[in-house]
């Protein structure tokens, strides 16, 4: 697991400091290490297309519990690993012991001074009441960020289809097939009008 945590953050933050695809900046991250288990590799992808997926709803959770400092604070380690850390603790079922045990790995990984600064920040983190914060938003940015689509797509969707039909549209494709995963991903890092063209085309 502590390979996996370790390649995971490798890999986020060549994703943030290059802006590399997934699997670009994955395979970058295990030759630098020199990891070559398939397992840790797979397991690494899960971990790092889950949390990509919903970074959006994962930078907001971290911008309330960390105000009044920003993410842009920390390094691009510490970065990856508190978007790791919301990932696995809120959004997958974790939960307190699940995150002690990271945040041990944390230390680990990262070095105990590192975490230091974000040590009381990881315990506000679990209790971030996120789903009532997000009341006082628009319905489009709501909407984006709890089924993981830009706002510019929700947006278009309930034009196109109406609130209603727009919104069923969105929540199923909110766990999108695992075969059409990485497309799903990389279409939504293409202009509005590119990825537009193509989704009116879809089944």
């Amino acid at each position: 697991m502590k390979v996996a945590w370790t390649l995971a953050i490798e890999t986020l933050s060549w994703i943030e400091l290059r802006g590399l695809s997934e699997r670009s900046a994955l395979n970058k991250a295990a030759e630098q290490l020199n990891v070559g288990d398939a397992r840790v590799i797979g397991l690494t992808h899960k971990m790092v297309h889950e949390t990509v997926r919903r970074k959006n709803l994962i930078d907001f959770i971290l911008s309330s519990a960390l105000k009044p400092r920003t993410l842009s604070a920390f390094t691009l380690g510490l970065r990856a690993f508190l978007r790791l850390y919301v990932y696995e603790t809120r959004l997958d079922g974790g939960g307190f012991e699940k995150g002690v045990n990271i945040a041990r790995m944390g230390r680990s990984i990262l070095g105990w001074r590192a975490l230091e600064e974000v040590e009381e920040v990881l315990g506000e983190i679990l209790n971030v009441p996120y789903a009532n914060l997000l009341q006082g938003f628009g319905d489009e940015r709501k909407t984006a960020l709890l089924t993981f689509h830009p706002t510019w797509f929700v947006d278009y969707c309930f034009r196109l289809l109406g609130r209603n039909e727009g919104l069923r549209h969105l929540e199923s494709t909110r766990e999108p097939p695992h075969l059409h995963k990485n497309k799903h991903v990389e279409d939504l890092r293409e202009k509005p009008s590119q990825t537009i063209g193509r989704r009116e085309c879809d089944p």
